[in-house]
């Protein structure tokens, strides 16, 4: 009898007992019994069960151990919901990761494993420890999930692609080939194939190693080598005017967008993996960031961008090659563009553009900083309220005696002028404190020397 159950939904169907055709095979077949061989089985079924090493290897041992836990917690996170007088039996509580781990926290004795621990044995998200266990999934239960390991090699990755091309084979499907990043990845994180010898990538992280999801499997599918050697994460699978992939070099060739006029090579990236974006937001190397905002200046005929006039650009030269039928590709996003400094003028000129309003550079950390930013308290003002709320409290004097003080005052001081507050402090001097401190480089600055040290 087969027991590789895909295991792809969570509960029965309508009608059905059971999620598995075969747990119904063997339910009918159990009916047939004796009543009493009917107790015998369900008592040595007990056993089994509650014994999770009685279940064979290594790995099954951990997979019923995983499931006894997560069934154990998602019960008894209903009795406790039902005993709520306002309970609603059409929606039960969602077995969350944080309220698992709650339970297991507060009930230690029951021996259940980490959350982190069977995400690990699944080899996937909080989702898929659920899955395995045959409970209801909840929105959201992958957020949390991070692929530890990513340095798969090119036969591990090309051997999944071509894996998932045998399975859908073998299915009947009509276009075998025709599959998409996500629809491998979903393969991947099934119960009977992670059960499988060899490891398969469930993340993007291995295939940007080479080049980028469409790169990998064109060059998979073709039984070719590795594209590109092996590209660092984040990085294309070829540049315009390069001797990328056929997707690199047609995703270079949109119009002219990010052409530089020369015929050499434009700064943009090609296609990575049918994302408009990395799998993590900060991706992005510095070098990439320069390259959107040259590739977005390009676009407007040599024109500088304001911050609006960036995100208009980005969003039409993404719109565009969607209509050319180009396949989405990465392009820093203006928050992204944020990480590098703040504001879009101290962006502009860290990549080597004009800014639109005057700037400051400091000497010693490099810094940029616009000289008039809106609503900035004076420095004067700013040690002006430490040496008031200073006076008011008197010693002992710290971070947490001001934030009381500016609390207490509505921040407003005697004077009437606005009180910064100690997070607006400790930006303005976190460069330049030292071992200090920010917030106590400040005090140094503006109260009389020996602030921190007790009255004699």
């Amino acid at each position: 009898m087969p027991t590789n159950s895909h295991l792809t939904l969570i509960g029965p169907r309508h009608g059905e007992l059971f999620s598995d055709s075969a747990a119904g095979a063997i339910w009918a077949a159990l009916l047939t019994l004796d009543v009493a061989l009917q107790h015998e089985f369900l008592a040595r079924l007990q056993e089994r069960l509650a014994v999770p090493v009685l279940a064979g290897g290594t790995h099954k041992v951990r997979i019923a151990r995983l499931v006894a836990a997560t069934r154990e917690a998602d019960g008894m996170l209903l009795a406790q919901a039902s005993a709520d007088p306002v309970f609603d039996p059409t929606a039960p509580p969602a077995l969350t990761e944080d309220a698992y781990e709650k339970l297991r926290k507060r009930h230690r004795e029951f021996g259940w494993p980490p959350a982190s621990t069977m995400r690990s044995w699944v080899q996937g998200g909080w989702n898929d420890v659920l899955s395995r266990a045959m409970v209801k999934t909840v929105d959201g239960g992958d957020a949390v999930f991070m692929v530890s390991n990513t340095d798969y090699s090119w036969e591990e990755v090309a051997a999944a692609v071509c894996g998932f091309r045998d399975y859908l084979t073998e299915q009947g499907h009509p276009d075998p080939t025709g599959f998409g990043f996500h629809d491998l990845i979903n393969w991947a994180k099934l119960p009977h194939v992670l059960a499988r010898a060899g490891r398969r990538p469930r993340s993007q992280s291995p295939f940007d190693n080479y080049g980028g999801f469409l790169a990998v499997k064109a060059a998979a599918l073709a039984g070719e080598p590795a594209p590109n050697a092996r590209a660092g994460r984040g990085r294309g699978s070829g540049s315009r005017g390069g001797s990328g992939t056929e997707a690199g070099r047609g995703a270079g060739e949109v119009g002219g967008v990010g052409g530089s006029g020369s015929g050499g090579p434009s700064p943009r990236k090609a296609v990575r993996s049918g994302h408009l974006r990395p799998a993590s937001g900060y991706g992005y190397e510095s070098t990439e960031l320069k390259a959107a905002l040259d590739e977005v200046v390009a676009y407007r005929d040599g024109r500088v961008p304001s911050a609006t006039e960036f995100i208009s650009a980005r969003r039409d030269i993404i719109a565009m090659e969607q209509r050319a039928g180009l396949p989405a590709r990465g392009f820093p996003s203006y928050n992204r563009m944020l990480g590098v400094a703040k504001p879009w003028d101290a962006v502009l000129v860290t990549f080597g553009y004009p800014p639109f309003r005057e700037v400051e550079v400091d000497a010693q950390t490099g810094r940029v900083s616009v000289a008039d930013a809106p609503n900035a308290i004076p420095v004067a003002d700013l040690h002006a309220g430490l040496l008031e709320a200073f006076e008011q409290r008197g010693k002992p004097f710290g971070r947490g005696v001001y934030d009381t003080y500016v609390k207490d005052r509505g921040r407003v001081g005697p004077s009437g002028k606005r009180l910064p507050v100690s997070p607006t402090i400790c930006a303005r001097y976190r460069d330049i404190a030292g071992d200090r401190g920010a917030f106590k480089h400040a005090c140094d600055l503006a109260l009389p020397a020996g602030w921190d040290q007790p009255d004699e």
